[in-house]
């Protein structure tokens, strides 16, 4: 097997290659996965991640990695349909998953998309005093669907949405 070092040399800086295979680092596949390094021990002991010995030292195949990081996308995109099906704010998903805003903005425009919601912007200023103002709580996808029956159950408000 070939080693490959990087400009920062060094155990950490290495990236193993056998026939054009790369293989990574405990570090490395951490940093890949967004993990810490105990994260990655972890998932090898107990069977999540298979790695492979070189020279007396754990590494990990790219593809294996690729193939975990698509697993904790998936799980991350239920996760945060669930809590938006609640209807819970994307930044409140953001903070109860600890998921970067792109990544959680990018589902909830997925989730909109999938399940036809209509996804309404408050007005400016704090959440809680605009549903103070018009007297309503939480907006949840329920409350809105519940409203788009009314209206569409009535001719004269169907006719003030048309004008």
């Amino acid at each position: 097997m070939a080693v490959n070092q990087t400009k920062r040399g060094g155990r950490k800086g290495r990236e193993v290659g056998a026939n054009g295979k790369s293989l990574l680092s405990r570090a490395q596949a951490a940093r890949f996965l967004g993990v810490n390094v105990e994260r990655v021990r972890y998932m090898r002991h107990t069977g999540q991640l298979e790695s492979v010995e070189v020279q007396g030292v754990h590494v990990y195949r790219r593809e294996a990695l690729e193939l975990v990081r698509a697993q904790q996308r998936s799980k991350l995109a239920a996760r945060a349909f669930v809590l938006f099906e609640r209807g819970t704010k994307a930044a409140d998903v953001v903070i109860k998953l600890e998921a970067e805003p792109d990544v959680i903005a990018d589902l909830h425009r997925a989730w909109a998309e999938m399940t036809s919601a209509i996804v309404v912007q408050a007005p400016r200023g704090s959440r809680a005093a605009w549903e103070k103002t018009y007297k309503i709580g939480p907006l949840t996808p329920r409350k809105m669907r519940r409203a788009l029956e009314i209206v569409s159950a009535s001719p004269e408000l169907r006719s003030l949405l048309a004008s």
